[in-house]
C-alpha cells in the first residue's frame, strides 16, 4: 500500500520496487519492533543526513525527499500485507526529520531526490520536478543467480560476496579514473546487495540523459535469457584483436585476478571443480565457437579434469587458455576465455537505479526489514577483509553508544563539505 504516487518513474521501476516491498512483507520482520523503533527515534543520524543531503543549505534540505516505510503487524507480529509506504516526506532540519521519525516508527527509510519545491508541499506548487539527485549505482546478488551455485535469490554467503567484491573494485576503478568522480560512498545494503552514492555536484547535475550515458560506458554485462545467451558489450572488440585502454586496464589489473579468487579458488563453492560450473563454462564456449569442434573438444577435456580432481581448477584453466586453434587465423580460443572471465566479475548493475534522478535508495544507516542489519558503508579499500554478516550489525545489538562505522561517513561528509568550503567564491 503506497501513499501518493510516483510522477515520472518509469512503469519497469515501479514493478520492480513493488516486487522487493512485497518479498519483504511475506517474511515476519528479523528485528523487536520495540527495539527498531528505538533506533530510530535515537540512534539515525539526522544530523549528519542534514548535511550530507542538504549540501550545505537548508533551503536544499527542506526540498530532499525522504520515505518511509512500515510493515504493518497482526496480533502475533506477523506482516498483514503490502508494507504502508509513505513518499514526498520533507523536513526543515535534523530536529524536524528526527520528530516525522519518532512521529511515523518507519522500519525502513529510503532517500529520493531534491526536487523544485518541497516535497510536502508539491500538491501547490507548479512545476514540481526533481532537479538534483546523487549518481547512484546498485549491484546485488541476485542478479548472478545464473553463475552462482552457492546460493539464489535474496540468499547470500561469504562466497557469493567475492562477486560482489569484484564488482565495487572495477567499479570504483571506472568512476574514479574515467570520470573523475571523487566522493564515493559504499554503503552494504542488509541483505543481498551493495549501493554506491557519488555525490560530487557534478555528479548530482547530470540529466537523466547523462546518468543514461555514464551507466551505458560502464555496463558491459548485457546479460541474456539464459547463460548461454549471456553477452558482453566489448565481444567484438575482443574478437578482433582490439580492446578499449579502460577495459585492457581493467582486465590486467582486476578482472583475471577476481576470476581466479572465485572460479579457481578451491575454498570457494562457485570454483571450476563443480560440475554445473564446468558445464556452465563449457556452455559459453559452445555458444561462440559451435563449429570449433578441435578446440571444444580440448575444453571439454580440461574441463572434466577440473572436475574429477586430475588437475587444480587453475592448471585446468591455464591449460584452455594455452590451447590454439588449427587455423593460425582462428583465435576463438585466446578471446573466448577472457569474455567468460568477464562473465563471472564484471558487476551487474541495475541500469535503471542509475539513470533516473527520482529514483529511491535505501538510506544509509536505515535497517533492512528483512534482515534486521544495519546498511553500514565501507571503504573500497578494505573490500578483501568487510566480512557483511559480521561488520553489517543487527540492530538488537546496538546499545545506543556510537554508531557503528560512522568514522567513514563523517569522514565522507567533511570531504565533501571541504571541497565545497574551497570553492566558495
Amino acid at each position: 500500500m503506497e501513499v501518493d504516487d510516483e510522477p515520472t518513474a518509469s512503469a519497469q521501476q515501479e514493478q520492480q520496487h513493488e516486487e522487493e516491498k512485497e518479498e519483504e512483507a511475506a517474511l515476519p520482520l528479523k528485528v523487536d519492533q520495540l527495539r527498531l523503533d528505538a533506533y530510530y527515534r535515537m540512534d539515525y543520524p539526522v544530523d549528519l543526513m542534514e548535511r550530507w543531503l542538504g549540501c550545505g543549505k537548508k533551503s536544499v534540505f527542506k526540498r530532499r525527499e525522504f520515505v518511509f516505510q512500515k510493515t504493518l503487524l497482526d496480533d502475533e507480529g506477523l506482516p498483514t500485507g503490502k508494507p504502508l509506504m509513505v513518499r514526498y516526506k520533507s523536513f526543515d532540519g535534523a530536529n524536524e526529520l528526527r520528530k516525522g521519525i519518532t512521529s511515523f516508527e518507519p522500519d525502513r527509510i529510503e532517500i529520493g531526490p531534491i526536487y523544485s519545491h518541497q516535497p510536502k508541499l508539491k500538491d501547490k506548487a507548479i512545476g514540481f520536478e526533481p532537479t538534483e539527485r546523487e549518481l547512484v549505482f546498485d549491484i546485488d546478488a541476485s542478479d548472478y543467480d545464473d553463475i552462482r551455485v552457492c546460493c539464489k535469490d535474496k540468499k547470500m554467503c561469504e562466497d557469493c560476496w567475492g562477486f560482489m567484491r569484484s564488482g565495487v573494485k572495477i567499479l570504483n576503478r571506472i568512476l574514479t579514473h574515467d570520470f573523475g568522480f571523487k566522493h564515493l560512498l559504499w554503503v552494504f545494503s542488509g541483505r543481498r546487495g551493495i549501493h554506491c552514492w557519488v555525490s560530487d555536484e557534478t555528479a548530482r547535475k547530470l540529466t537523466n540523459e547523462q546518468r543514461a550515458s555514464i551507466a551505458k560506458y560502464i555496463e558491459v554485462h548485457l546479460g541474456g535469457k539464459t547463460l548461454e545467451d549471456s553477452k558482453i558489450a566489448i565481444e567484438k572488440d575482443l574478437a578482433a584483436d582490439w580492446s578499449h585502454p579502460t577495459f585492457k586496464t581493467l582486465y590486467n589489473t582486476f578482472v583475471k585476478s577476481a576470476f581466479e579468487d572465485i572460479v579457481l579458488n578451491p575454498e570457494n563453492q562457485n570454483n571450476l571443480s563443480d560440475e554445473k560450473i564446468a558445464h556452465d563454462i563449457f556452455t559459453l564456449f559452445k555458444s561462440r565457437i559451435p563449429n570449433n569442434v578441435g578446440v571444444l573438444d580440448k575444453v571439454k577435456e580440461y574441463l572434466a579434469k577440473a572436475v574429477s580432481g586430475a588437475l587444480s581448477q587453475k592448471q585446468a584453466w591455464e591449460g584452455i587458455k594455452r590451447i590454439k586453434s588449427a587455423n593460425q587465423y582462428n583465435r576463438h580460443c585466446e578471446w573466448v576465455p577472457i569474455v567468460v572471465e568477464y562473465i563471472y566479475t564484471y558487476p551487474r548493475l541495475d541500469v535503471m537505479v542509475s539513470t533516473k534522478r527520482n529514483h529511491l535508495l535505501k538510506s544509509p544507516y536505515s535497517i533492512h526489514p528483512g534482515t534486521g542489519l544495519l546498511c553500514v558503508p565501507f571503504l573500497s579499500g578494505e573490500l578483501d577483509t568487510f566480512r557483511p554478516f559480521t561488520d553489517a550489525p543487527h540492530v538488537a545489538s546496538l546499545s545506543g553508544s556510537a554508531l557503528p562505522r560512522v568514522e567513514i561517513f563523517e569522514k565522507y561528509i567533511s570531504e565533501i563539505e571541504r571541497e565545497r568550503e574551497a570553492m566558495a567564491p
